[in-house]
């Protein structure tokens, strides 16, 4: 810090005031505030580094990324991977959105001519679907291709199934674009370039994809156990759909390119991603301490203690305080300096910061752990949520029925998926569980099914039950139909509607136990 002294500057004496005045600069110019500006500076610029998203893409970058998206779609895309692998928050609302759905079902006859049809055959069919769907295990399936539409906007797969079982393989979005619709389904086309470097992958993919790589490509014969000759490929086959194949895609009213649902809020994720970096780097500053040394000045304006000695005690208190402490020489008076409170006005930023986020993805923050606990503005919010996730779910609803038409039944099913999700489960109970008290026709199954039985369960625990005796032995549930009950006017809760503030408030605290 100060290595290169001028030993010259040791006497004490000034013959005259030039010579004073020159001695008392040459000592400020070799006073040295490197140990306090070292320990800032350092400091900030230490924190800085340590933001991982800020590494990978600045605040420009993401701009004008999102300024020409049908350009820069591979950038974004990879961008929004790359936020949802190192951001919580990002994270945590794809993840929100694609699980948000119950997914509860049921199977229900179309096209149905109740004077021409064979009962026997009708359930035979009907069986024969509904096994079919158990099969593909939808509540297992359907979240992990809905999280991927949640960040990267589309799904493109292949499915491969055997008698008793059904897997989905995602595809590289980079080599996967829509070409076309077909009976309500998005269907994309495959770059057969991908496998151009990734042979390796081909058994993967299975036979179909297979040959329609080497029909594109070209192959070597084989004759009997010996190359033959080599068969051209169709450079035209570079595009093909793949038959077996699954296509789901958020934005479906844009198809000529992707873009993740929530790429809106990427500068708002790096805005609070430097929130944090200036709330820490306020916590270290709250550490910070300054010590000051004086130089004793005389009467006559002279320096009592020389430049050597001077910054011999600078070094020697430089050497043993920590980072956080800096140390300055002065002949002047200096007033405490510290750096509490900074961090007051840093946690206010990030919090709102947070909030911004949520309230420009168009979801309300109490859900990811917010503090207020405005039950009227959730379930607004919770209701704006579902209709997103449904939309999705009506696609892949789209694509289970049109796998069901292509089996040429002699009847007609179709699956059609709960309007239900985790935070309105209750309420879509009671709503089938009334329509079913007075008889409406299909109230059953579809209140079986909102209590999370499928098809499949609902017949076999049936014939469980029937062969077993439980139907003899069980007693029905009692309720307001067949016990009487109690004077007084039904609540809110017990007729299906919102409850407002103060009537959450009265439920939690049991106002009205004593009435």
């Amino acid at each position: 810090m100060t290595d290169n002294i001028d030993n010259s500057i040791t006497n004490t004496s000034i013959k005259s005031p030039n010579d004073t005045k020159q001695q008392q600069l040459n000592f400020v110019r070799q006073i040295s505030f490197a140990k306090l500006s070292k320990t800032v500076v350092q400091d900030l610029i230490n924190n800085r580094k340590e933001s991982v998203l800020f590494k990978k893409y600045s605040k420009e970058e993401v701009i004008n990324f999102l300024a020409k998206p049908q350009v820069n779609e591979k950038q974004i895309r990879a961008m929004s991977i790359f936020l949802y692998a190192n951001s919580s928050q990002y994270r945590r609302l794809c993840n929100y959105f694609s699980r948000l759905a119950t997914l509860n079902y049921t199977i229900t006859p179309y096209n149905l001519n109740k004077d021409k049809y064979n009962a026997n055959s009708f359930l035979l069919n009907y069986y024969k679907v509904v096994n079919l769907v158990e099969k593909f295990n939808l509540k297992n399936q359907l979240p992990k291709l809905f999280n991927v539409c949640f960040y990267q906007d589309i799904y493109c797969g292949l499915y491969f199934e055997t008698s008793d079982s059904f897997d989905i393989i995602q595809l590289n979005n980079d080599f996967c674009k829509v070409s076309s619709k077909e009976d309500g389904c998005l269907v994309f086309s495959l770059d057969f370039n991908y496998f151009n470097d990734r042979l390796y992958l081909l058994d993967t993919y299975g036979e179909t994809i297979r040959n329609m790589y080497y029909a594109y490509a070209g192959y070597q014969e084989i004759v009997n156990g010996k190359k033959g000759k080599k068969i051209k490929g169709d450079a035209s086959l570079r595009w093909q759909e793949p038959p077996n194949q699954i296509c789901l895609k958020v934005n479906d009213d844009q198809l000529l390119y992707s873009l993740p649902p929530f790429s809106g809020i990427f500068p708002d994720i790096l805005n609070l991603d430097e929130y944090k970096i200036l709330k820490k780097t306020g916590e270290v500053l709250d550490k910070y301490k300054l010590i000051a040394l004086k130089i004793p000045v005389g009467d006559d304006g002279t320096f009592k203690l020389d430049a050597e000695v001077c910054n011999q005690y600078y070094n020697q208190i430089c050497d043993n305080v920590s980072e956080q402490i800096g140390v300055a020489l002065t002949p002047m008076e200096i007033e405490a300096i510290n750096f509490k409170n900074t961090t007051t006005a840093d946690n206010n930023a990030v919090r709102q910061a947070e909030e911004e986020l949520f309230t420009s993805a168009g979801s309300n923050i109490n859900l990811f752990g917010g503090d207020s606990n405005s039950s009227a503005s959730i379930n607004l919010s919770i209701r704006n949520d579902e209709s997103i996730t449904f939309l999705l779910m009506r696609q892949a609803e789209n694509w289970i029925n049109r796998y069901i038409k292509r089996l040429n039944l002699p009847y007609d099913f179709k699956i059609k998926f709960l309007d239900q999700s985790i935070y309105t489960e209750n309420d879509v109970c009671k709503r089938y569980k009334e329509a079913a008290t007075y008889g409406v026709a299909g109230s059953r199954s579809l209140y079986a099914a909102s209590i999370g039985l499928s098809p499949s369960d609902i017949m076999s625990m049936q014939v469980l039950e029937d062969n077993l005796g439980f139907a003899d032995d069980w007693i029905p549930i009692q309720s307001s139909n067949t016990m009487s009950g109690d004077g007084g006017r039904p609540s809110n809760e017990s007729q299906g509607k919102t409850l407002t503030e103060s009537g959450e408030q009265t439920k939690e605290t049991d106002q009205n136990s004593n009435r």
